[in-house]
């Protein structure tokens, strides 16, 4: 059992073991704490510091390996014979100067773990903020899956919530703000997200909106308690940022599987807060890069079942599936190079197209709300055109400015519409439509993340929820996409 010791700057040693054991457990693996002389000396901050001159080469050589990320980009082009100009074959998340190695601090229970399997005797510095306790008024009413999630993560001091649309993961984000009574500063990457954490926090919290800290959207106002700001305006102010986050005990990251961006990448590392929580719906990137997100932030600390529990305390029923296959083929060899004219097959074919407007008239007969997601503007139109004399279509493309927009999710969140069509990107993150209750997904792609982000449309509503899926079962490659989308729904 490595001997090990801990410092920290809190007058209770018992505290500090404590919470020594904590960062342990993020290892799965318990660990006897032993005073006495320390070879390796790790101190904690915005990220963790080790002194090269104490580093053992076998350690040295699992952290490189460790923390050295194939780029799966990098390969894919080059496997095509296409330019790898300013792609990095690989991403390095370790630094190092003439004195210190510098880890992202989310990698600390792996680095705990592979200390303790070396027998090496190492001392733990605890330097991260906490700021004095402030009090908050949260009138949550928490639903029983929510709180018993919150009381996992209550045991973490930093990691990654995974939390599906519709599960009330702002909710859950605000009631830590509460539970940790620390200044706050919550982060994003879309004005809507912004709005829509400063409308909740003035509902659920009780602060006066113009006690709200606002960094975005042309405002830079920090707030006592609680600040929302957006990724991209903190990215212009990288100087600052170290000075400022001195003020925050508490940093939470929505939407956190954006972090391997490297604009996320850099705020988060400037911040070092005693708490820091990742919320996402998918963890899963599509180029295999999800580590850069644990290790900047932490392993994941739960993951929710979306279908574990609803509004009414009981099981929620799992979505209806209905897999269709068409008769789609295409009078030539697909390659890479064919792509944008096998789109154009796609979203032209009149076959196709016919069942899909079928089976959507017939839920319009039933009842149900309906949300088509494509990938392409022109498929959103050819089908509007389709269906437009035949109920009330509600439109959506990235051609709409943002007035018209607005208009049209109004309608929608009034009822006032059979079937909301839009291109998939615009009705991600940030889109807060309750009465949604049928999904078409028309247009093939394989990302298992983008599936849970578009299922998660139809999950806030209490209704039956059904879902259509298009399999284009003689063109291989199609096939090869819905082969992955079939593989989560086994799982729901």
């Amino acid at each position: 059992m490595a001997k090990s010791t801990l410092s920290k700057k809190t007058p209770s040693k018992e505290n500090a073991l404590d919470n020594f054991q904590h960062f342990l457990s993020m290892a799965d693996e318990e660990v006897e704490v032993i005073a006495g002389d320390t070879r390796l000396i790790i101190t904690l901050e915005n990220r963790i510091k080790i002194p090269k001159v104490a580093v053992i080469p076998e350690l040295w050589q699992w952290i490189q390996t460790q923390l050295t990320i194939a780029n799966s980009q990098y390969l894919m082009l080059q496997r095509l014979g296409k330019s790898t100009w300013k792609t990095p074959p690989e991403f390095i998340l370790y630094q190092y100067d003439s004195q210190y190695y510098y880890l992202p601090r989310g990698f600390l229970g792996e680095l705990l773990k592979y200390c303790q399997h070396l027998g090496l005797e190492f001392e733990l510095i605890d330097n991260r903020i906490k700021r004095p306790d402030i009090e908050y008024t949260s009138n949550i009413e928490l639903r029983k899956y929510q709180s018993d999630s919150l009381e996992r993560i209550a045991k973490y001091h930093f990691g990654v919530i995974v939390a599906p649309p519709g599960s009330g993961k702002t909710v859950m984000g605000l009631e830590l703000v509460a539970r940790c009574k620390q200044p706050t500063l919550i982060l994003v990457h879309r004005k809507e997200l912004l709005d829509q954490w400063v409308e909740r926090a003035v509902s659920f919290l009780g602060i006066d909106k113009k006690d709200i800290g606002i960094v975005g959207s042309g405002k830079k106002k920090w707030g006592q308690k609680l600040t929302v700001a957006t990724i991209q305006t903190l990215h212009t102010m990288l100087d600052e940022l170290p000075e400022l986050s001195k003020q925050f005990g508490l940093v939470i990251v929505d939407e956190c599987h954006h972090i391997p961006a490297n604009t996320f990448g850099q705020v988060i590392e400037l911040f070092n807060p005693f708490y820091m929580y990742g919320l996402t719906a998918t963890p899963q990137r599509k180029n295999n890069d999800e580590k850069m997100i644990f290790t900047k932030v932490g392993q994941i600390i739960i993951t929710i079942n979306p279908f574990a529990d609803d509004h009414y305390g009981g099981s929620r029923p799992k979505p209806r599936i209905h897999i269709k296959e068409t008769t789609l083929h295409i009078p030539f060899d697909y390659t890479q190079d064919t792509f944008e004219l096998l789109n154009k097959v796609v979203i032209c074919d009149t076959t196709r197209n016919q069942m899909i407007v079928k089976d959507i008239l017939k839920e319009v007969k039933n009842g149900k709300k309906i949300l088509v997601l494509t990938e392409r503007k022109d498929h959103v139109e050819l089908l509007n055109l389709y269906l437009r004399d035949f109920c009330d279509i509600v439109p959506l493309t990235g051609d709409d400015n943002k007035t018209l927009r607005n208009k049209k999710l109004t309608q929608v969140r009034s009822d006032d519409f059979d079937v909301l069509i839009a291109t998939g990107q615009l009705m991600g993150e940030g889109v807060d439509i309750s009465n949604l209750d049928c999904l078409f997904l028309v247009y093939p792609f394989s990302f298992e993340g983008k599936l849970i982000q578009y299922i998660g449309r139809i999950q806030r509503t209490k209704n039956e929820q059904v879902i259509y899926d298009y399999r284009d079962v003689n063109i291989p490659f199609l096939e090869k996409q819905f082969k992955k989308r079939y593989a989560y729904y086994s799982e729901l």
